[in-house]
């Protein structure tokens, strides 16, 4: 992940420093998510500043800033992949800032979770190399949709159905998988069904003392000539 090639869309200031500035934005964040903090805090000025997707996510300077990460390394040690959507790269004299939409990709066991976040990361040229100075990350409001800007009722009332909608196919979802464990409860023991639901497949098992039982209907051949489909399996019934 590490001086990760941009073919994802990237728009820079026709300027000397641009490509510059690029690098260090990207060993910032690559080197974040190959889990390398001494890498990423290699490029941070002292004094840098955070503010994150997280209701508590805020540093004030370097340490602070670490700290965090080092805690986050805790709780997710694992290496994960940020691929950029799109990045623009803006230089002006000794500032800059890059600005895009990234997709955080993490493995949580057999669950792949893929995040879009939105970062802004504004460096400062200081002694002859460019450092990052502030860092802020948030996420798309999905309530909005193209061409709105601001909640209004009417966003509030289309989203609220929309929260009705899915808890009634919530409930809808949950039946049917109710009736499918009934069903398999009907027909199979409840350990095989268990381990049917859990794995797909039930293990062979012996019993040394079972009971077979061979049943046959009087000339269910005939009755199955002259009734219908229907007709057969209600009279079953």
């Amino acid at each position: 992940m590490g001086g990760q090639a941009h073919d994802t869309p990237v728009r820079m200031d026709d300027h000397p420093e641009a490509s510059a500035v690029l690098a260090v934005h990207d060993q910032f964040w690559q080197s974040y998510a190959r889990r390398d903090l001494d890498a990423r805090f290699a490029v941070c000025a002292d004094d840098i500043t955070f503010i994150g997707t997280g209701q508590y996510e805020r540093a004030g300077n370097k340490a602070e800033y670490r700290a965090m990460n080092e805690k986050g390394m805790e709780q997710f040690p694992a290496p994960f992949t940020i691929e950029p959507v799109w990045t623009r790269v803006r230089v002006m004299g000794d500032m800059a800032w890059t600005e895009g939409d990234t997709l955080w990709v993490q493995e949580h066991g057999d669950l792949t979770t893929r995040d879009l976040i939105r970062l802004t990361t504004i460096l400062n040229k200081r002694h002859g190399r460019w450092v990052v100075v502030h860092v802020h990350g948030s996420e798309p409001d999905y309530r909005l949709q193209e061409g709105e800007y601001m909640t209004n009722a009417r966003i509030v009332a289309r989203n609220k159905e929309l929260e009705g909608q899915v808890a009634e196919r919530t409930r809808q979802l949950n039946l049917e998988k109710q009736r499918s464990e009934d069903l398999l409860l009907n027909i199979l023991p409840e350990q095989v069904a268990e381990e049917l639901k859990n794995s797909g497949r039930a293990k062979a098992r012996l019993f040394n003392n079972v009971s077979v039982l061979f049943t046959d209907f009087m000339d269910f051949t005939k009755a199955g000539e002259r009734l219908s489909p229907a007709e057969l399996v209600a009279e079953l019934n």
